[in-house]
């Protein structure tokens, strides 16, 4: 954020800064893609190795209820997610009045707080569950949204931002070991793809439904439709998913 606004008033432009650390943005990338292709990539295990069958997926589906639970609380939490997520940021300078640099304070905090949630939540992963760790994350989760709609200065936004970074931290530890879990072995590929579809799908939906509703209604509209929809996606989620799991054991 101090890097855009520097190279702005160096170069008197309103968007020379943010051309710089666009540029700087895809060269971190490419390191990055180049130290990953670097990684030995380990033999595929003989249950992965079999062959693949038409309506494999909905064997899937029907065989491990769970999963499929997963799958449908994920559509459903993701489009609640980015019915609101791309707008923060927006509401944040045009809503607040907060600047370039107060944008890129804001996210380091979030991110600093979850590192820590990383630790803290690492090893009530290994006493608890991943279950557990999912349930009590992903149900404080829906209360972030709601946030927006009482703040009034972008300092307030940080306040919030140390829970929500730290609560995060704990949803996307879980989230991982529980569909490491809940895929079959023999399947595991064409069963994260699936997931990544439902995301992905909710991730396409979302920011067009919030687009629209921001213009039509209010940004705090869809930040409290966002909530609603968290919320929903947990139930289903602790009906569907945790459910199977606890039957199983």
């Amino acid at each position: 954020g101090r890097l855009i606004n520097l190279i702005n008033n160096w170069r008197s432009s309103d968007v020379a800064g943010y051309q710089l650390i666009f540029v700087l943005s895809f060269l971190f990338g490419m390191v990055s893609t180049i130290s990953f292709s670097r990684i030995n990539e380990p033999p595929i295990s003989a249950a992965a190795s079999h062959e693949h069958h038409r309506g494999d997926l909905r064997r899937i589906l029907r065989t491990y209820p769970g999963f499929a639970g997963l799958v449908i609380s994920a559509f459903v939490w993701n489009v609640a997610l980015q019915v609101a997520a791309p707008f923060f940021s927006v509401y944040l300078v045009n809503g607040l009045g907060a600047t370039a640099a107060t944008v890129g304070i804001l996210a380091s905090v979030s991110s600093l707080s979850a590192l820590a949630g990383q630790q803290v939540f690492g090893r009530l992963l290994d006493e608890k569950g991943a279950l557990w760790v999912q349930q009590v994350c992903g149900f404080i989760i829906p209360v972030l949204p709601l946030t927006w709609l009482i703040v009034t200065a972008p300092w307030q936004v940080g306040v919030f931002n140390l829970l929500g970074g730290f609560v995060w931290a704990g949803y996307n530890l879980s989230n991982f070991n529980l569909l490491l879990r809940l895929t079959p072995d023999e399947q595991r590929p064409r069963a994260v793809a699936l997931y990544q579809t439902a995301v992905f799908g909710g991730a396409v939906l979302g920011p067009l439904l919030g687009g629209y509703l921001a213009d039509a209604i209010s940004f705090k509209f869809i930040f409290g439709l966002s909530a609603v929809g968290r919320l929903l996606g947990m139930v289903l989620f602790t009906w569907l998913t945790a459910r199977a799991l606890r039957a199983n054991k």
